[in-house]
């Protein structure tokens, strides 16, 4: 498993536009990533408090930053 240092070498991005958290498991052709969301996440305090859903841009970025 590789952590965010080793996200954060490749990647220009930080946070709160840094993603993705972790790679699981890297290969030639397959990568499986994780975001550990949190309900104090701050996108939760606009995106519907009451009933809170991470945004689908959110989720597509991180696709984008895994690739």
């Amino acid at each position: 498993m590789k952590d965010k240092d080793y996200i954060m070498k490749i990647l220009p991005h930080r946070s709160p536009i840094l993603l993705v958290d972790g790679i699981v498991d890297e290969e030639d052709n397959l990568i499986i990533a994780y975001r550990d969301i949190k309900e104090e996440d701050p996108v939760f305090q606009g995106h519907f408090p009451n009933y809170k859903i991470y945004p689908g841009v959110y989720i597509i970025e991180g696709f984008a930053q895994t690739a």
